[in-house]
């Protein structure tokens, strides 16, 4: 791990090959041609891990990229009405996971940013509040956030070991029992974006 984080070159310089099991990994310079000049989104966001688990789908204006804003990176921008989502599923129920995710609220309307296409599932945000999860039933309803600051949230579930623990910038946010049934439910197809 580099000692200086606010470094650019020393943020995301790592080959995502060493991240064993990693399934995806999407990167706001992989977001393709963001707007034709219809202003709809031409091809994808492409997934680097190399699983091909590219966001295809869209509903809505489509995103768009915004360059140098965050330490030199570009970052992807989502509208309240814009959404994409793959068009296989990612997780499904029997598999554990990990997610991270750099994200934050911007703008007026708060509402989950990343959740399931076909799931009652969410993370990170929900309803003006981060540090939320919802697996099928209320892990972590969160907290309320007005501001815009970036988010560093993760979650590990580990299936194995009928786990799951929940961080924010590094800070405990919820652990307990993943628990097996009916109200639990996982990714499924993945989509990212404000609704």
């Amino acid at each position: 791990m580099p000692e200086n984080m606010d470094q650019k070159d020393s943020i995301l310089d790592f080959d995502v090959s060493d991240i064993p099991g990693l399934v995806l990994d999407l990167r706001a310079e992989e977001f393709s041609n963001p707007h034709g000049d219809e202003g709809s989104l031409e091809g994808a966001w492409i997934d680097s891990s190399g699983r091909n688990n590219h966001l295809e789908e869209v509903d809505g204006p489509g995103p768009f990229r915004v360059e140098n804003a965050l330490n030199g990176y570009p970052v992807v921008r989502f509208g309240g009405g814009s959404v994409l989502s793959m068009a296989n599923k990612l997780i499904d129920y029997d598999e554990s996971y990990t997610v991270f995710a750099v994200a934050r609220y911007c703008g007026k309307k708060r509402g989950r940013v990343i959740s399931s296409k076909e799931n009652n599932w969410l993370f990170g945000f929900h309803d003006g509040n981060i540090e939320s999860f919802f697996a099928g039933t209320w892990l972590s309803k969160g907290r309320e956030s007005a501001g815009e600051d970036w988010q560093l949230q993760s979650i590990v579930v580990d299936l194995d070991s009928d786990s799951y623990i929940a961080l924010n910038n590094g800070n405990n946010v919820c652990e307990g029992k993943i628990g097996a049934g009916k109200k639990r439910t996982s990714i499924g197809r993945l989509s990212i974006g404000g609704w």
